[in-house]
């Protein structure tokens, strides 16, 4: 007998990866089929497992139970057609892809503590199925009971807390199935039919949109508080938002070409406002942007500040600029946003407010920082000036304007009076502007 010639784990690995260019289908079996030692087995395994959790494979399977976690788990995505199975330990379940065809499967199958946060969850049993005396969380995905004729299943079984997520009864089940089965929406959240979906959101919303038509519809009643479902739309024109709306968008909204943020004091959470080919926002701005990202050639350009405006927890990225105000005699509040590209604040600005904000390259623009015309203060924000953008800097340019840094940063380092000199060529002003540093006058 001709003995198989030895060879090392990570060029089996690399096989493994060749032939997934040719079929991503695989079976355990295939991938362990080389191994010539426990150690061999279990190092491939281990490898196997790294893949599925980079999303660079994908396990097929029919029926039955497809993968067991004995040790803490994390599924950051992938697909696994088949049950997945948590005895007894912490599972968090980050995205992903996730159907049990079996009549008998659900498609998770929560033994411990699991958290899932995004997922794409369908079965014929039922979606996700915990315990009477463990803990399952989920805070958003979709959950799909699958079309099972003449047996009484449920979308949800056992769920400990439901905080969001959209969840679906198979069209055939006739037979008393439940979307919520011995299931608890959280404190603070209700789920709003629309269409035969169920969607989870927050206490005070009270309409579900799916498309472009049923959003003016829905803002033209006044006072309108929805769920916008995810899709691409285009922002309605001026006059249609009232003061007091508030839109809070699934993951996945995505408003197109350069909108019109003229939202008349309303509220949006949770949007993407993306131009590929121009400015994400050109218009005039008002009211409150929350969890929302700008992002185009321009995240917002031309802009003008039509009242207060406030944007917490934004992100503002454009291969040019990434928030340009160019007038507007109001405030306006950035709270915990993320902010690159080039950014410019006019002097008709009553004042900008930057409270726990950082400032950091985009690897598309050129710069980084921002030009001030107008009167600011900085709190509690981070200034990272690495060398990787060709312009850092925050420029205090407004001639008659007032300028503060309160416990700042600049690449880890404490913004001072004491050491303000050595980051002049980063914090700077053309008219080498008195500016307070923690409270202390000092000249750049």
């Amino acid at each position: 007998m001709i003995a198989k010639p030895i060879v090392p784990v990570e060029h089996k690995i690399l096989q493994i990866m060749t032939r997934l260019n040719t079929n991503r289908y695989q079976t355990l079996e295939d991938f362990v089929s080389d191994s010539m030692s426990l150690p061999d087995m279990i190092a491939i395994f281990l490898g196997v497992l790294e893949l599925i959790k980079i999303r660079k494979i994908l396990i097929y399977d029919t029926e039955g139970t497809l993968l067991d976690m004995s040790a803490k788990f994390t599924i950051n995505g992938g697909v696994i057609n088949g049950e997945i199975r948590d005895y007894n330990k912490n599972t968090v379940v980050n995205g992903g892809t996730f159907v049990a065809y079996s009549q008998l499967t659900y498609a998770i199958i929560c033994e411990g503590k699991t958290v899932i946060n995004d997922a794409n969850v369908a079965g014929k049993h039922g979606a996700v199925a915990g315990t009477s005396t463990t803990t399952t969380e989920i805070y958003g995905g979709s959950f799909e009971l699958l079309d099972n004729p003449g047996v009484s299943d449920h979308c949800t079984y056992f769920v400990t807390a439901i905080y969001g997520g959209v969840f679906t009864l198979g069209n055939n089940n006739d037979n008393g199935g439940q979307v919520f089965y011995e299931s608890t929406i959280a404190t603070g959240y209700h789920a709003v039919e629309n269409d035969g979906k169920f969607y989870v959101v927050a206490e005070g919303i009270d309409a579900v949109v799916t498309s472009q038509a049923n959003l003016e519809t829905a803002l033209a009643s006044g006072d309108a508080k929805i769920y916008l479902a995810a899709g691409e739309y285009t922002m309605p024109a001026t006059g249609k938002f009232n003061a007091g709306d508030v839109v809070v968008c699934a993951p996945g909204t995505v408003f197109t070409g350069s909108s019109n943020a003229n939202i008349n004091g309303a509220t949006i959470e949770g949007a993407t406002f993306s131009n590929p080919g121009g400015s994400a926002v050109s218009s005039t701005i008002n009211g409150t942007f929350k969890g929302c990202t700008f992002e185009g050639s321009n995240g917002a350009r031309w802009a003008y500040a039509g009242e207060t405006v406030v944007f917490e927890d934004c992100v503002f990225s454009g291969s040019t600029y990434g928030v340009h105000f160019d007038g507007g005699a109001n405030d306006v509040i950035f709270r915990n946003c993320t902010l690159s590209g080039f950014n410019a604040l006019g002097g008709e600005l009553t004042m900008v407010t930057f409270e726990d904000c950082t400032f950091v390259g985009n690897g598309k623009s050129a710069y980084n920082g921002a030009n001030l015309w107008g009167s600011a203060a900085f709190k509690n924000c981070e200034f990272t000036f690495d060398g990787t953008s060709t312009y850092e800097w925050i420029d205090c340019i407004g001639a008659d304007k007032t300028y503060s840094f309160d416990n700042c940063t600049i690449n880890g380092v404490a913004y001072s009076a004491e050491n303000y000199a050595s980051y002049i060529a980063n914090i700077w002003s053309r008219n080498h502007k008195t500016v307070k540093i923690n409270g202390v006058d000092c000249t750049l």
